[in-house]
């Protein structure tokens, strides 16, 4: 353990008060045993505030504008596997604010070889995504962006 000069002081205050500080005095140094007591609140004091978790969503979380952003992927679908007719079906997470706006996104596991070239694009076109409200911060959604010749897709998927 290593002792710098404030550890020191510290260890000789409580050494010093060891007799008591004052006859009210529930450090542990003044209690035998070295274990102080909780006194229990009075009457008509207020118990501590409990911390309250953020409230759940409410209701379905719907994307509303999916077909602009699909029609946006048509232009970040790299040409050469276009050509090719490479498809790849890109899983995001993305986390919303009250409003139903991406506060942030990110992929679902490691992406294969293919789905790691629409990768970039993918998290950009996700943060144009907008939801409905979800009724608090923090909702997670789970989108899945499929990239196709024939017609991009953009749509929910159930985590």
């Amino acid at each position: 353990m290593i002792r710098t000069p404030f550890a020191i002081v510290a260890t000789l205050a409580l050494a010093a008060t060891a007799g008591g500080c004052a006859p009210q005095c529930t450090c542990p140094a003044s209690v035998p045993g070295g274990v102080a007591a909780i006194p229990a609140p009075g009457p008509g004091s207020a118990p501590p505030p409990v911390p309250q978790a953020a409230p759940a969503p409410t209701g379905t979380v719907r994307l509303l504008n999916a077909e602009r952003v699909a029609r946006r992927m048509r232009g970040a679908y790299p040409q050469y596997l276009l050509d090719a007719g490479t498809t790849a079906d890109v899983l995001v997470d993305v986390t919303l604010n009250a409003e139903g706006q991406v506060q942030s996104a990110a992929p679902v596991g490691q992406p294969d070889e293919t789905q790691a070239q629409f990768l970039n694009a993918s998290l950009s076109l996700a943060r144009e995504l907008r939801f409905s409200p979800p009724g608090a911060a923090g909702a997670q959604v789970r989108v899945r962006m499929r990239f196709q010749p024939s017609g991009n897709q953009v749509t929910i998927v159930n985590p």
